[in-house]
């Protein structure tokens, strides 16, 4: 029903930012406009509150038997969770390595880390529901979990 627009990482950026350079390096892909991360912390807060919205959408359309448009709505939902998510670890992995300048045994590094780290768990946790999701929701629209009602029962 679509595809998934990831965010981009600094180093394959280069490859796949235009058309013209995806084009010379992976002739065969369809270029899609990358996934901008957020421009502040703030920022990657609201989007991940508006993507929970968005997911609630999702969830409202799977009860409603309309699989399809959920799936649409996961493939946006998915890459800008991926995108806040990952701006805000790295917000926390550099305030703790800020501390960690000021003081080598600093505790607020030591917390700073911690909630970093149960930060991109939870964010890795959640991606890897929302995969769980998805396939389930092309296995409903192949007609692979039964009729409409047990699929979207085993989606919810």
């Amino acid at each position: 029903i679509g595809i998934y627009k990831l965010p981009m990482d600094d180093a394959a950026a280069k490859y796949v930012e235009t058309p013209e350079m995806l084009k010379m390096y992976a002739p065969d892909l369809k270029w899609v406009e990358p996934i901008q991360y957020p421009a502040t912390y703030q920022d990657a807060i609201n989007q991940l509150k508006e993507q929970r919205q968005n997911f609630d959408v999702a969830q409202e359309n799977i009860a409603k038997g309309d699989i399809r448009q959920a799936g649409l709505i996961l493939l946006d939902v998915v890459p800008k969770v991926t995108a806040a998510g990952r701006y805000i670890v790295r917000s926390y992995s550099i305030a703790a390595n800020n501390e960690r300048n000021k003081a080598s045994d600093s505790d607020e590094a030591k917390t700073l880390d911690m909630k970093s780290y149960r930060i991109e768990y939870a964010l890795n946790e959640c991606l890897g529901y929302l995969g769980e999701t998805d396939v389930l929701i092309g296995q409903g629209l192949r007609g692979e979990l039964g009729v409409s009602a047990p699929a979207q029962l085993a989606i919810l």
